[in-house]
């Protein structure tokens, strides 16, 4: 008998430069349990926010109490929350606030599904999706957005209370090309200016290329991280977007043909 496959294994691989992620992870929480506000550092444990032990990336590892540890294995404390004391650790110090990001179903065939988890519909619009993020500033003076970035993780795919965003108009749209996985940066040739006090809209473009230099929407499931990068060291992370999925952990559907 041949044994299948196991798609849900989860292997645990070391982190290089260990002692420098904790320093910074710690440094980012401003030692206190993001969740409860433990102050007893020492006993921190490194959580993987998609449960996956070999994604090391910083953005997905967050220091927790042992308490609150053990309440996110129980399942007592939810993903979407660590997700939010991460992205509210990465803003600890940000005068920029995220308020939303939305699929313009008027310029794409893309579809809301959950907040922030868009998919790809029927023909009949571009395939390309555009993601539309608003931003408020909320600093005395004019800030100016000049880099983008983004880092993109593909998942495995089998067979086959906040403003309203669109009360702005879009002051500008950005293209953000998918060349490879991980992290990239994307200098805008058209910063985006946000006067004092104002909330200010911008559309970005998720595609990928093909050999042939032909833009294509994005084939299968990813999730993306973005960054936005202000004058004056100023910058803001947003919680993560989902293509084509709800969430890193959906479970996967393997399509197979039967007879």
């Amino acid at each position: 008998m041949t044994k299948k496959p196991s798609f849900n294994k989860k292997i645990r691989t070391p982190i290089p430069k260990l002692r420098k992620v904790l320093a910074e992870l710690q440094q980012e929480i401003n030692s206190l349990c993001p969740l409860c506000f433990s102050e007893e550092v020492g006993v921190f444990e490194l959580h993987h926010i998609d449960e996956n032990p070999a994604h090391n990336e910083k953005n997905n590892l967050l220091l927790v109490c042992p308490t609150c540890h053990a309440k996110i294995d129980k399942k007592i404390v939810s993903m979407e929350m660590v997700r939010n004391a991460k992205t509210m650790a990465l803003n600890r110090n940000s005068q920029i606030e995220f308020v939303s990001a939305i699929i313009d179903e008027e310029q794409c065939r893309w579809y809301q599904k959950n907040e922030r988890c868009f998919y790809k519909g029927e023909p009949g619009k571009p395939e390309i999706p555009v993601i539309g993020f608003t931003l408020i500033n909320h600093s005395p003076k004019t800030v100016v957005m000049k880099t983008i970035r983004m880092f993109a993780k593909h998942l495995p795919s089998g067979l086959s209370g906040i403003p309203h965003a669109s009360a702005l108009k879009s002051a500008v749209k950005y293209r953000l090309c998918i060349t490879k996985l991980g992290e990239k940066l994307y200098p805008l040739r058209s910063p985006l200016q946000i006067p004092a006090g104002l909330a200010a809209k911008f559309d970005t473009e998720i595609y990928c290329k093909m050999v042939g230099d032909l833009d294509i929407a994005p084939v299968g499931r990813y999730v993306l991280y973005l960054s936005f990068y202000f004058n004056g060291n100023n910058i803001l992370t947003a919680p993560p977007v989902f293509l084509n999925c709800s969430g890193e952990n959906e479970p996967l559907m393997i399509m197979r043909n039967i007879g």
